[in-house]
């Protein structure tokens, strides 16, 4: 807001409130343009509370200077760039690049000693950072003459654009020595007859996007008044940076602070939402900086309607476009707890206006709505949250991160991985490899650059319309996502303008296209499957079609399918005689991997129950808990199939007969219970079908496939391995406990059984 005051006092337009409302006072009706009135239109909600506040506080304190010493303690965001910039990789990410083109004749040695005169008056320009013997990070500041600038020059004029691009890339990726600095460097590059790039790299430490804007016009005040032999007239600095740092220090105890910290812990309080955004690619386990850039114009017909919409609702450009965002987040995750980084100047005190150094500060913009929500009610709540984030913008944000003892998880940001920013004139510097004409609907490549976050959106107002640029990671992100995700925004403004009063969900974002793509193709998932058919009916077809045939291997055994079906008729027909089984109720199976397991499971579903899997090796409480859970009258362990092979002679080897429907039951897993009392999943025989036979086709299996049977039964994944094989007619390979913890032991046995798939 302080920025917009001041340009409005520049043009001798001065702001009031009255029964809380805006007055305006100017002298002359020529300055209150067109431009002037949205601005102040748009921001009308920040101004109000702004001067609101202003006019609650007590008589203006301006800043003290501290005491001259050795060294200075560092502010809280400049300690945390710090520890980023101990990797040279994100060093770099937090370089500032910025370039001025220069009409006229200009001379090197003149620039030069109007950016030493700059380097004179601020004194965080001939700063260094290093840590003491106690391991605090200090500011040390060393005399003006100790920081010897020099101006880098070029003849450029016979370099292509894609030479000169990849020449201040080269000065745009110089990497800084926090500790000896300087933390300045520049470039003057000749690109044509009285045409010049001046060039300045700063490292983010020491500066800020108002910081670099500042520089340019103080430098270039220098210049004129060494071209004209007059000193330029700049009124001296109240304050330098290290006094800044030492004020904000104190600050942070006061009751007024407190005020701010209890609403940023309450505001962030409890658990908080990860963004989670589809990708191709799986996070690296360490946050990186590697990232790309792209850019669009949405044209100036839709950023009028949207300006329109938010004159209509009371709220900003800003809010506009956050509420957007959060939408299309919305619609990509179901997400509706959203948080958004967005930077603020960080200058709210009066002292702070002229000054060089890291002043920003940042917010976390959480929203929490309904997908049932219409747009208009989003805009209202993205503008309640960033009316109190503004209010509160002083608190530093490293400050928060630190209170709310976050569980750090080093793939990515703290609290949010996106970051949106609406760039106004102090806040240049964002744009990558220079500015190119577009037209609306293209999307234009502007190449590699460094990525802080996962996500950053910047938009800025032109003629023409809006510009949105996308900056991105990556290593999390592909281009053609980022590129979809872009033209997704576009149709998403215009169909919120369109048809604001809608729900978020029935907001539509997709083209023609990709309606017909993903919502036509993508999701005609409509198959034949064998309907209306269980396992065992599968089974029972191979049986009869090759019954002879290898069905199962172990420890050198083989088993047919023929014997196999027999022996677990007769296991069938003991269930029902010796314990009174039924259709769908649940017996419990505790065997270790054998061809008895198999026989055990067949003979479960011949008696028209489900099985229930229970590992040898689980703990006596767990294996009491699912045996009572499950009520099951009987548990096939070793006893009971010791039982059982006592008396097997008296049972007969046909089928019981009882028939089966897809929707019975066929198994019960358990869960873990990492979470608490582990949980029954009841799967039926036709999920179990659908499953088998998409596999069948998916990964191309035949009749002479051999399936090495090596996970253990309590889990799903032995579902597929063990009745894939016998509903389908391959061959079965159980593997013994100790293969699975051998390599040399499961090579051999796949190289000895021809094992072609395995899991």
């Amino acid at each position: 807001m302080l920025a917009l005051i001041k340009k409005l006092s520049e043009k001798n337009i001065y702001l009031s409130l009255s029964d809380n409302d805006l007055v305006l006072k100017y002298d002359d009706d020529d300055v209150l343009t067109a431009d002037i009135i949205r601005e102040i239109r748009d921001n009308k909600p920040f101004l109000v509370r702004y001067l609101s506040q202003a006019n609650s506080q007590n008589d203006y304190q301006g800043i003290p200077r501290i005491a001259e010493a050795e060294d200075y303690a560092a502010s809280d965001g400049q300690r945390r760039i710090w520890i980023l910039s101990q990797l040279e990789d994100a060093s770099r990410a937090y370089n500032m690049p910025n370039t001025e083109v220069l009409e006229g004749d200009h001379s090197k040695a003149l620039l030069e000693q109007a950016i030493q005169m700059l380097i004179s008056r601020h004194e965080i320009l001939h700063t260094v950072f290093r840590e003491n013997e106690q391991h605090e990070l200090r500011q040390v500041v060393l005399p003006a003459h100790a920081v010897a600038f020099h101006l880098e020059y070029e003849e450029a004029a016979h370099k292509t654009a894609a030479e000169l691009a990849a020449l201040i890339d080269a000065y745009s990726a110089t990497a800084f020595d926090l500790e000896k600095g300087p933390l300045l460097k520049g470039a003057l590059l000749k690109t044509g007859p009285r045409r010049y790039i001046l060039h300045f790299n700063m490292h983010h430490i020491i500066s800020d996007g108002w910081s670099m804007a500042l520089l340019i016009k103080e430098v270039l005040g220098y210049y004129e008044g060494l071209q004209k032999g007059i000193a330029a007239a700049l009124p001296p600095l109240a304050i330098q940076y290290k006094d800044y740092a030492a004020w904000q220090k104190r600050e942070l105890l006061t009751a007024r602070y407190q005020q701010h910290r209890s609403y940023w812990l309450q505001q962030l309080g409890g658990e908080l939402p990860l963004l989670s955004l589809p990708s191709d690619k799986i996070r690296p386990a360490l946050l990186t900086y590697n990232g790309h850039g792209f850019r669009t114009l949405i044209p100036e017909g839709q950023v009028k309607q949207l300006l329109a919409l938010c004159q209509q609702q009371h709220t900003t450009l800003f809010m506009g476009l956050a509420a957007l965002l959060k939408t299309l987040f919305y619609r990509y995750t179901g997400q509706e707890d959203i948080i958004v980084g967005s930077p603020v100047a960080g200058r709210e005190h009066a002292d702070l206006a002229d000054q060089i150094g890291f002043y920003v500060n940042t917010v976390a913009l959480r929203t929490r709505f309904n997908g049932t929500d219409s747009f208009l009610s989003l805009m209202e709540k993205v503008k309640e949250v960033t009316l109190g984030a503004y209010e509160h913008q002083m608190y530093p944000f490293d400050a928060i991160v630190q209170e709310l003892h976050l569980q750090r998880d080093m793939s990515r940001s703290p609290i949010f991985d996106v970051t949106l920013v609406l760039q106004n004139q102090q806040e240049k510097g964002i744009s990558v490899n220079g500015v190119t004409d577009e037209t609306a609907g293209d999307i234009t490549d502007l190449g590699p650059c460094p990525a802080k976050l996962d996500l950053l959106f910047a938009f800025a107002e032109t003629m023409e319309g809006l510009q949105m640029e996308v900056h991105f990671n990556t290593d999390v992100y592909d281009k053609g996502h980022i590129k979809r995700l872009m033209e997704h925004y576009k149709r998403l403004l215009q169909a919120a303008v369109t048809a604001p009063d809608s729900k978020l969900w029935e907001l539509d974002y997709l083209s023609s296209t990709e309606q017909q793509q993903l919502l036509n193709t993508f999701n005609d998932t409509a198959v034949t499957y064998p309907t209306g058919r269980t396992l065992l009916d599968l089974f029972r077809e191979q049986v009869a079609a090759h019954g002879n045939a290898v069905a199962l291997v172990h420890k050198g055994e083989q088993w047919s399918y023929e014997q196999l079906d027999k022996l677990s008729n007769q296991l069938a027909h003991y269930l029902q005689t010796s314990y009174g089984v039924g259709r769908e109720e649940l017996v419990c199976v505790e065997q270790h991997r054998s061809e008895w397991l198999v026989i055990c499971l067949l003979g479960v579903l011949k008696a028209g129950c489900a099985y229930v899997p229970i590992d040898p090796g689980f703990p006596a409480e767990r294996k009491s808990f699912i045996r009572s859970d499950t009520r099951s009258k009987v548990c096939l362990d070793e006893v009971a199939l010791a039982r059982f092979l006592n008396e097997q002679n008296q049972y007969p080897d046909h089928d019981p007969g009882i028939q089966l429907s897809e929707n019975n039951l066929a198994y019960v897993l358990y869960t873990s219970g990492s979470t608490g009392q582990p949980k029954g999943c009841m799967l039926e025989h036709k999920g179990v079908v659908n499953r088998l036979e998409w596999m069948w086709r998916a990964y191309g299996f035949n009749t002479a496939d051999v399936v090495l049977q090596k996970t253990t039964f309590t889990f799903d994944v032995s579902v597929w391995e063990l009745f894939l094989p016998l509903c389908w007619g391959c061959k079965m390979v159980l593997s013994e406990d100790e293969d699975i913890y051998s390599p040399d032991r499961l090579l051999r046995l796949i190289g000895e059984q021809g094992v072609s798939t395995l899991h």
